[in-house]
């Protein structure tokens, strides 16, 4: 698992969960479009908040070419995150626990 860096706490949170939990591993944290292209090859899954100013669909484009699911986050009721993040394999609001997050992406078949 990839994830874009965020000042929001469900990446520091999903990272913490991913580095010291036995159902994912954490890949590597990036922050910027050139930085996540260049690892998809080394990821199954990207994780990404609505936030990311950088966000776009052909993120999700460019990852869905090399077989890995992406899964955004979104604050709860932000209907232009969930609109943003439309291309994404899986969408949650931000404030699922990190652990539920994992094992509900595990369970709808997103590989981890």
């Amino acid at each position: 698992m990839t994830t874009v860096v965020s000042a929001r706490p469900w990446e520091e949170e999903l990272a913490r969960v991913a580095t010291h939990g036995a159902q994912v591993r954490l890949v590597a944290r990036v922050d910027g479009p050139l930085d996540l292209v260049a690892r998809l090859a080394h990821t199954d899954v990207f994780v990404v908040g609505s936030e990311t100013p950088w966000i776009e669909p052909w993120v999700f484009t460019a990852a869905k070419a090399f077989g890995v699911d992406s899964i955004g986050i979104h604050p709860r009721g932000d209907r232009p995150g969930v609109r943003l993040l439309a291309e994404a394999t899986l969408s949650f609001p931000e404030d699922i626990p990190a652990e539920h997050l994992i094992c509900s992406a595990a369970v709808l078949g997103v590989r981890l």
